[in-house]
């Protein structure tokens, strides 16, 4: 225990006698800047100058005291990071052996009680053996950081001793200068006196000279403010009269350029109005053009559909005829168009049912049928004679063309035609 804690001591010293040698040659060095310094500068504010410096070297003389301080603590606990479980295994086995010695001596029947006992003992030396490593090295810090500060505080107590002389020594030499440059003084200022009271008269016709010409300089001083105001007055009333002309020069022309722009502007407008104007009437004249067209196509159009129509009735009546002539003469059907097969197909088709189911079912009907037949054509035939009747004043008149009374023929007839098959459809399906 006292041999670990003897090294961590040497070490501590050892860093603590570093530091002490650099602080001596930091005060040998601050020495001799101090005794450049008086060799060089023998006037007050050098002296102020190097009492400065000295203060700073002692204040980073304090702040590598606290360095080395703090370089000590961590170089011990490096140390007793290092060493402590060695210097603990050490100890535990001396304390082992002397245990072991003591029980071989003794009689030793109860072997697991032995067993036990040794490790609470180990336990309790391990716990003690910490307990004094701690203690050791708390002391041993304690120790080191008195040492250093009492190294430090004695190196700066010799340091302020050694400046505080050297600056009496200074002061005392300033004063004694400062007496001999007094007396000099006093003795240069008699002389100057001396040569003062022998130049006084030069200096009275001097100064009369001077009063002269001050007097002559106030009055050229004065004369040339009166000048200047006069100048100064003249050039406010030329640059007026120049701003004035200047403005109405202005006024002119702009009044000038103001009634051109109008007069454009005015011509402008009438311009844009003329064609507006005209822009309008062609508007109108292509809404006019665009109408006249308009009519001139759906008159041509109705024209158009109405040739188509008579062509269509036409055909429609030659195809008409055609199939009536043929179907009353008993042609071949091949030639019939299909819709007009496929109605007769089923005319006689359906006819054929109801005629079975006449002769099977209503044979005693068919008188009375016969009978409202005759009724209804003759019914039909009344209301033809009267439509023919009615319609027959269309035919009779007359344009005065001939081919517009074609058409009109035609027409008629197409129309007739139109009715007759209708109410003949109509007949039919009644009848069926």
């Amino acid at each position: 225990m006292i041999s670990y804690s003897e090294e961590i001591y040497s070490q501590s010293q050892q860093s603590c006698k570093v530091s002490e040698g650099s602080c001596s040659s930091d005060i040998g060095n601050m020495v001799d800047l101090y005794d450049t310094g008086l060799d060089e500068h023998n006037n007050l504010n050098n002296d102020e100058k190097l009492h400065e410096c000295c203060e700073k070297k002692i204040e980073e003389l304090k702040e590598e005291l606290r360095t080395l301080q703090e370089r000590c603590k961590t170089d011990i606990e490096s140390l007793s990071s290092q060493y402590p479980d060695e210097f603990i295994c050490k100890l535990c086995r001396k304390t082992l052996t002397a245990c072991r010695k003591d029980e071989y001596g003794q009689p030793g029947d109860n072997s697991c009680d032995l067993d036990s006992d040794l490790n609470l003992k180990v336990y309790q030396i391990k716990e003690e053996v910490r307990k004094d490593y701690e203690i050791e090295i708390e002391k041993i810090k304690e120790d080191i950081i008195e040492q250093v500060l009492k190294s430090k505080d004695e190196e700066i107590e010799v340091i302020r001793s050694q400046l505080n002389k050297k600056h009496k020594m200074e002061v005392e030499k300033f004063q004694l200068r400062y007496d001999e440059m007094a007396k000099r003084e006093v003795e240069n200022s008699a002389l100057l006196v001396k040569n003062e009271v022998f130049m006084s008269h030069e200096l009275k016709e001097k100064t009369k000279h001077n009063e002269q010409l001050k007097r002559k300089l106030k009055v050229l001083s004065e004369q040339k403010e009166n000048e200047m105001e006069k100048l100064k007055s003249d050039l406010v009333k030329a640059h007026k009269k120049e701003v004035e002309n200047m403005k109405q020069a202005f006024e002119i022309e702009m009044t000038t350029r103001i009634g051109a722009i109008l007069e454009e502007k005015t011509d402008m407008e009438d311009k844009f109005r003329k064609q507006v104007e005209k822009m309008q009437k062609s508007i109108m004249e292509l809404h006019l053009e665009k109408d006249h067209w308009q009519a001139c196509q759906d008159q041509e159009l109705q024209q158009l559909t109405d040739k188509i129509r008579k062509d269509i009735l036409r055909v429609l009546e030659s195809q008409i005829k055609a199939m009536v002539a043929s179907g009353d003469e008993g042609d071949d059907k091949s030639q019939w168009p299909p819709e007009l097969v496929a109605l007769e197909r089923q005319f006689t088709s359906k006819y054929q049912h109801q005629m079975a189911q006449l002769v099977e079912e209503h044979a005693l009907e068919i008188a009375d049928i016969k009978a409202e037949c005759d009724a209804k054509l003759s019914e039909v035939v009344k209301m033809y004679s009267i439509k023919q009747a009615e319609e027959m004043p269309l035919t009779l008149i007359s344009t005065g063309d001939e081919d517009l009374d074609k058409i009109i023929r035609e027409r008629d007839s197409l129309r007739n035609l139109a009715l007759t098959l209708r109410r003949v459809v109509k007949e039919l399906a009644q009848y069926l």
